[in-house]
């Protein structure tokens, strides 16, 4: 059975900056003419990964925004979306606001995706706004009221705060709605002391939509190979049959892995992946 590779971006197969080094470029390039199947799991949009990606030749689709979606690359189209319930969507957003939260609303309708902005930002909030415009994302849309787009699919709500703010709205979170949502805590790269809540559907995980892809094209979970850094690496650790984490992923995740690889910053996920093929 042919093996299958699977890798986180951030943290993982990106530098610390966020970028793919030439070297990794070019191994990806040279994986993919030899009909290595390789593909990523992110919590970046479809939009971010293409702009990281360039013009990449991915032959399989991508998991993006967590597993909330699985896309193509090149067509930056959607083949499953995982929107969370109604009304419920409805129901965090006023929990939030009463919260004194304006959360950013990631949406899909009429076959756009859409990112909703409120113009109460607090400055990790405003950072990344003003970085979205710099990369000129199409999806950007300020809103007075995102309560007014609510009959679109929701697909997540993202927050930016401080590291306790964040942990006691997540805690909060599940306590009111225990086992119906996915959610993931993590550092802000546009801003130090900043952090990342992130909201999506209980159905929305890396493992969930990884399953759908291999099935569909015939892999096995057990000839499956997945890299990953964070937290939100562990469904698609528990599924796969090889588990690669790099030496910066949090212990958590390390505890979960087969073996330890380099880290981010060296192309470890490369190496590993030409070391596998060339046996």
């Amino acid at each position: 059975m042919k093996k299958i590779f699977i890798t986180d971006l951030d943290g993982t197969l990106l530098r610390n900056d966020a970028t793919l080094s030439a070297y990794a470029r070019e191994g990806l390039e040279e994986l993919i003419r030899r009909d290595i199947p390789i593909s990523f799991a992110t919590a970046r949009s479809i939009v971010s990964v293409k702009l990281i990606m360039g013009d990449l030749p991915l032959k399989l689709p991508v998991v993006c925004s967590n597993g909330a979606y699985l896309s193509d690359l090149r067509t930056g189209g959607h083949r499953a979306i995982h929107s969370l319930e109604k009304p419920m969507d409805h129901e965090l957003l006023k929990f939030f606001k009463n919260a004194g939260f304006h959360p950013f609303v990631c949406s899909w309708h009429e076959g756009r995706d859409n990112l909703y902005i409120e113009p109460t930002l607090n400055e990790g909030m405003k950072h990344y706004r003003l970085d979205r415009i710099a990369m000129g994302d199409q999806r950007l849309k300020d809103v007075h009221d995102v309560f007014t787009v609510l009959h679109e699919k929701v697909i997540c709500l993202n927050m930016i705060d401080r590291i306790g703010p964040m942990e006691e709205m997540q805690a909060e979170l599940h306590r009111i709605y225990p086992g119906r949502l996915q959610t993931y805590i993590y550092e802000n790269g546009h801003g130090s002391g900043w952090f990342w809540l992130s909201v999506y559907d209980r159905m929305a995980t890396k493992a969930r939509a990884i399953s759908m892809m291999i099935e569909e094209m015939g892999y096995s979970h057990e000839h499956l190979t997945v890299f990953g850094d964070n937290l939100n690496d562990i469904s698609m650790f528990e599924t796969a049959g090889n588990r690669i984490a790099t030496g910066n992923a949090r212990d958590e995740l390390k505890a979960l892995a087969t073996e330890v690889i380099g880290t981010n910053e060296t192309d470890s996920v490369i190496d590993y992946i030409f070391s596998q093929i060339n046996q």
